[in-house]
């Protein structure tokens, strides 16, 4: 077996493990002077008449034997063999050997602390991930703790707000493996209903042979067995108390026989990998709130203000045109008066979805406030705007029924037409012209595009 360079230094949660092993293990200096023992260790020496305090297992070198094995005298005169395992400042961790084949405790330390190396390296790459590069990090984060646990699959799934549905939203395979990732997506939550328990019961699904599933897992068998999954391990993600995903680990090309460390190791890397997404979830309403109207969803007078100047700057490179439509609905309080406020809020709504289906990609539609509409027109001169103002306008004559009434009702809008060379004004100047345009429309006839006056 590969034998690990480990740190001397011992965290608490290193010590609870080291106290937890059945076998007896020593920490010890490099001369061979025994720093700590386990619980085990304390009890083996005191059984032998020999302390722990001062005890020196060796003078110069450990090793005795090709195997690592050493003896040494104890106070009386019996020998003692154990393995001694190197550390990296020099020292040595020790096992005990009361007799017979030994439980190599060094050994599940080792990997502990490796393990416990894996999680601080995902746990910094999450912490230095850039907000667009986090999906591609939490894919790398599986494939360390996939491969570290020498399994065929890993991955993580998030249930939709509702609960209804779930998606596989990152993975990591070895090679050769199938990626399933593309076919499990809004899959509904009812396909799996024996999953679907467990998991919300917040209890781990842990199948060393998908074979011996139980009857009312049959879809579930059924889904695994295409996947060509012979074990499974599944841990919830909770939120509060709901279930907000799950991870998993797959063992494809053999059985895995799955022992705690497996649905520890998971569960704790699931809980950071997944905090790491929540963050960004609330990140982005955070975001969409700042910046978006909360009743139609569109842009807002904040993120407007930010793509004028941005819209400006890309002109500027190519001495391109930026035009701003202003539109205002009008006699809209005649539907809040006549319908309620409600059927008013159905018909901005309906506006915004409108404007949106006339605009190119590159347009932003906001919502400016009340029944005012902007529709920001990027690398579009004059007529193009005016082209665009037409659409708009013909989008909004359409009929509209309001819920729950009968008789459709027919929207106008005032539209004011501004555009400008980016060179030649600022942004704010574009939208009060365009606010200046509006009015003339307004007062001009209503339903109608204007320009600036002169």
């Amino acid at each position: 077996m590969r034998q690990a360079v480990v740190p001397t230094s011992l965290e608490p949660s290193d010590r609870e493990v080291l106290d937890a092993l059945p076998a007896a293990v020593l920490v010890c200096d490099a001369s061979g002077l025994a720093l700590r023992g386990n619980a085990a260790a304390e009890s083996f020496l005191a059984a032998r008449h020999c302390a722990l305090d001062g005890l020196r297992l060796w003078q110069g070198s450990p090793y005795a034997s090709a195997d690592g094995r050493f003896c040494w005298r104890l106070p009386d005169g019996r020998e003692q063999a154990g393995i001694a395992r190197p550390l990296s400042d020099g020292g040595w961790v020790v096992q005990l050997l009361p007799g017979g084949e030994p439980v190599d405790g060094a050994a599940v330390l080792e990997r502990r602390l490796e393990f416990e190396r894996t999680v601080v390296a995902i746990s910094a790459a999450l912490m230095r991930a850039q907000r667009g590069a986090l999906d591609a990090c939490i894919d790398s984060c599986l494939g360390a703790l996939g491969q570290f646990f020498e399994v065929d699959r890993c991955y993580l799934f998030r249930m939709s707000d509702d609960g209804q549905r779930m998606s596989n939203t990152h993975e990591w395979v070895a090679p050769g493996i199938s990626r399933e990732m593309a076919n499990l997506q809004r899959v509904p939550a009812t396909r799996f209903p024996w999953l679907m328990r467990e998991l919300q019961a917040d209890r781990a699904v842990i199948v060393p042979r998908v074979a011996d599933l139980p009857p009312e897992a049959a879809s579930e068998r059924l889904e695994f067995e295409r996947e060509q999954i012979q074990s499974i391990v599944l841990v919830p993600i909770p939120s509060g108390i709901s279930l907000w995903g799950f991870a998993g680990f797959d063992g494809v090309r053999r059985p895995v026989d799955w022992t705690e460390d497996f649905e520890l190791g998971l569960r704790l890397a699931a809980k950071m990998l997944a905090s790491a997404l929540q963050s960004r979830e609330l990140s982005d309403r955070l975001t969409n709130l700042a910046f978006h109207d909360p009743l139609t969803g569109l842009a807002n007078r904040a993120l407007l203000e930010d793509r004028l100047h941005r819209a400006q700057a890309r002109a500027r490179r190519s001495d391109g045109w930026i035009s701003v439509l202003l539109i205002d609905l009008d006699d809209f309080k005649q539907v809040n008066d006549d319908l309620g406020h409600a059927a008013g809020d159905q018909l901005l709504r309906e506006v915004g979805q409108r404007l949106q289906s006339v605009v190119r990609d590159s347009d932003t539609v906001v919502r400016l406030g009340g029944d005012e509409f902007v529709l920001l027109l990027e690398e579009a001169d004059e007529p193009t705007a005016a082209e665009i103002a037409r659409r708009a306008q013909e989008a909004l004559a359409r009929p509209w029924t309001a819920e729950g009434e009968s008789e459709p009702r027919h929207i106008g809008a005032s539209i004011g037409l501004a555009s400008a060379r980016a060179d030649s004004i600022d942004p704010g100047t574009l939208l009060r012209e365009s606010d200046r345009a509006m009015y003339v429309a307004k007062y001009g006839g209503k339903n109608r595009i204007a320009r600036p006056p002169a």
